[in-house]
């Protein structure tokens, strides 16, 4: 994986019974918690961040919106179209 760390599968069927004692309940949010601090990690390892704000200023548009998500969409049509023009798989 691109963090070097592991994490805890838990499947979707297995949820309902991490309910019935304490220890079980513990261990569903602390895997819970896990995914989280991966997730953040992962975005900081990729530059998301730095990223978001050199597509908005490619699409013109505010950063602050592009955060917002309500510019999110347009960024990615262009670059869809971009990609498209310069005959790009994606």
């Amino acid at each position: 994986n691109q963090l070097g760390k592991g994490r805890t599968e838990v499947a979707s069927t297995e949820i309902p019974g991490k309910f019935g004692t304490a220890a079980n309940l513990l261990s569903l949010t602390k895997a819970t918690e896990t995914d989280a601090w991966l997730s953040l990690s992962l975005m900081f390892h990729l530059s998301v961040v730095p990223l978001t704000r050199q597509l908005s200023n490619i699409a013109g548009n505010l950063w602050s919106q592009t955060l917002k998500h309500t510019k999110a969409q347009r960024v990615e049509s262009l670059l869809l179209h971009e990609f498209h023009a310069r005959k790009y798989l994606l």
